[in-house]
Order: C-alpha cells, then sequence, then structure tokens
C-alpha cells in the first residue's frame, strides 16, 4: 500500500504473526511446525503482548503463506486503545 493511500478502516489489516527469520533470541521458527489450533480456540489480539486488560481485537484467517504465518487483525472498535491503535495502522505510522 502506498503511504500516501487512504486505506478502507473497515477493512482487516493483514499482518505477519511470523516468519522464518532469526528472531530476536537468535533462533528461527520453521512455520511449518506452528501449530495454531490452541490459538485459534482464543484468538485474542493484545496490545504490546501485555496480558493485563489490553484486548484491542482478535485476529482472524490465521494461515500459513510460503514461510510465513499471516494473521488478519480485527480491532475491536469500543475501546479507546483499540481505536487509537487502528486508526495508527491505518495512516501507516505503524508499520505491518
Amino acid at each position: 500500500m502506498d503511504i500516501n493511500e487512504k486505506q478502507d478502516t473497515n477493512k482487516p489489516i493483514t499482518f505477519v504473526l511470523s516468519d522464518e527469520s532469526v528472531n530476536s533470541y537468535g533462533f528461527v521458527v520453521l512455520t511449518e511446525g506452528i501449530d495454531t489450533s490452541a490459538f485459534e480456540r482464543n484468538p485474542v489480539m493484545l496490545y504490546m503482548h501485555n496480558r493485563d486488560g489490553n484486548v484491542i481485537g482478535r485476529w482472524e484467517n490465521i494461515r500459513k503463506d510460503g514461510k510465513r504465518l499471516l494473521g488478519d487483525a480485527v480491532f475491536d472498535d469500543s475501546t479507546e486503545l483499540a481505536a487509537s491503535g487502528k486508526g495508527l495502522f491505518a495512516l501507516c505510522i505503524y508499520r505491518h
């Protein structure tokens, strides 16, 4: 998406949840070995990975695409934190 192009804010935003690059701990997670079945029973999206009441939405359409694990973010517009985060992604302030 071009940074100057306006995004439909009601459309889910697709994120790369994992890929096979070296992570911050110095190892690689192979996408083919990822089992998302437990996560998909309650696919909450947390702000900054913080579990203390910072649910800002849910993940849908979690899927493997080659060496990437993708998911579509559905933000909870009823909370100020989630609406703010969604707006920042839509404006390309945060990168996904």
